[in-house]
């Protein structure tokens, strides 16, 4: 029993956990990008970077195994989180959602307009 409620504290302490670390993120793709020539490319690239708590983490896409993906590396090089669905968006953007296990659960890249 009190395995569990110390379980449960550190949960709740667990800042990732809470709501506002959760919201959305929004961000526009650099002149000249956009959904379709971020994922004719076979390799994952650099398209931007995605906040997951107070950390900045870089973000690259592409089409691997014929499936468009995402996934955010650390400072390092580190693969942290893939994303678990890439969707495209009206207007040639995309939305990637990241495992429970990563704060920002999703990210939408819009064009530039």
């Amino acid at each position: 029993m009190l395995t569990l409620v110390l379980a449960g504290l550190a949960l709740a302490a667990d800042p990732a956990a809470t709501p506002s670390s959760t919201a959305p993120q929004k961000e526009t793709f650099a002149t000249g990008q956009n959904a379709t020539t971020v994922f004719e490319k076979t390799t994952l690239t650099k398209v931007g970077n995605i906040k997951s708590g107070d950390v900045s983490y870089e973000l690259r896409c592409g089409t691997v195994s014929s499936a468009k993906t995402c996934s955010a590396y650390d400072s390092t090089g580190k693969l942290v989180a893939t994303s678990t669905n890439v969707a495209v968006t009206p207007g040639d953007g995309f939305t990637a959602t990241f495992p429970d296990t990563f704060a920002t659960k999703t990210i939408t890249y819009e064009v530039k307009k």
